[in-house]
């Protein structure tokens, strides 16, 4: 049986980094790096809060370890998707975005 790729929210990560009751439940099912699927808009927010919660070293590996990860970067298919997800469903834009990566990227994946 193959293993599932899943989308890691930054959510989902913050919990993982910082050991919350939540994030080790959570780190239990974290895929493999080869199935790992991580939107640029996750980096960006996961540098955002690692820079500003822990510092610029500890972010610098956090993001050197998503590298690792398959990084789908956002073009217009997954934007395009986004707007509509944003519309049809109210989401915030980076949680429309990370979606929208998640729907496209399984599908092809």
């Amino acid at each position: 049986m193959a293993t599932a790729w899943r989308v890691v929210d930054t959510s989902a990560w913050i919990e993982w980094l910082t050991g919350s009751p939540l994030g080790k439940k959570l780190g239990k099912q974290f895929p493999d790096k080869p199935q790992c699927i991580v939107p640029t808009i996750v980096q960006l927010e996961l540098s955002k809060w690692l820079n500003r919660e822990l510092g610029e070293d500890q972010a610098d590996q956090v993001i050197a370890y998503t590298q690792k990860c398959v990084v789908i970067p956002l073009d217009t298919s997954i934007a395009l998707l986004a707007a509509e997800l944003h519309r049809d469903h109210k989401l915030a834009t980076a949680d429309a975005i990370v979606y929208a990566t998640a729907r496209i990227s399984v599908r092809n994946c």
